[in-house]
């Protein structure tokens, strides 16, 4: 079980924050994280029994997974342009 979802268990359970956090052995500062995740993006205890560790961290933190992947550039085109008279590193940049 995700820590997450060990988490969301026991602030169900009625268990306050520092005590989550000592039962884990988690900072109460991924406690508080989380708990402020799970009140943007609600999530009742049948569906958090259901879902799985990855989707649950989709749910909770949407705005990771819209992190924009970096692509790298395309050094065959940027060698072909370099060779080219009067083209610099400047210029292409």
């Amino acid at each position: 079980m995700s820590k997450e979802k060990q988490i969301l268990q026991l602030r169900l359970d009625g268990f306050s924050q520092r005590r989550i956090a000592d039962t884990l052995k988690v900072s109460r500062n991924t406690v508080a994280r989380v708990v402020k995740a799970c009140d943007a993006h609600p999530i009742n205890e049948q569906e958090l029994q259901a879902i799985d560790e990855s989707k649950l961290h989709q749910h909770l933190f949407p705005e990771e997974t819209q992190i924009p992947v970096m692509t790298l550039p395309d050094y065959e085109y940027i060698h072909k342009e370099l060779l080219k008279n009067g083209v610099t590193l400047k210029l292409l940049w």
